[in-house]
C-alpha cells in the first residue's frame, strides 16, 4: 500500500470519526440519553471466523479505533422463546 492509499484511508477513519460524534451529540441534546449501538459505530473490514451458529467479523470502532470482532449469529439458529437469547443491536 503506497502513501496515496494510505492518506485515503486516514482521511476516510477521521470523516468517519468526526460524522459519529456529530450524530452522538445530536441524538443526545434531542433524546437526553446515549444512542443505541448499532453497526454503524463499526467499519466491517474482513470474516475472520464461520461456525454452527455465524460468522465473525474483524471490524473498527469508530470512535475509540480499537479493532474489535463482530459475532453474526443467523436467526435460523436462535430459540426466540429462551429469555436468554436477546437482541444486541
Amino acid at each position: 500500500m503506497d502513501d496515496t492509499q494510505l492518506h485515503k484511508i486516514n482521511e476516510s477513519i477521521v470523516r468517519d470519526r468526526t460524522n459519529m460524534i456529530r450524530y452522538l451529540k445530536l441524538y443526545t441534546r434531542k433524546n437526553k440519553k446515549i444512542p443505541p449501538t448499532t453497526l454503524q459505530f463499526y467499519s466491517v473490514i474482513k470474516q475472520i471466523g464461520k461456525g454452527a451458529f455465524g460468522e465473525v467479523w474483524l471490524a473498527f470502532h469508530k470512535l475509540t479505533g480499537k479493532e474489535v470482532a463482530i459475532k453474526l449469529i443467523e436467526k435460523d439458529s436462535v430459540n426466540k422463546d429462551d429469555p436468554k437469547m436477546r437482541k444486541i443491536f
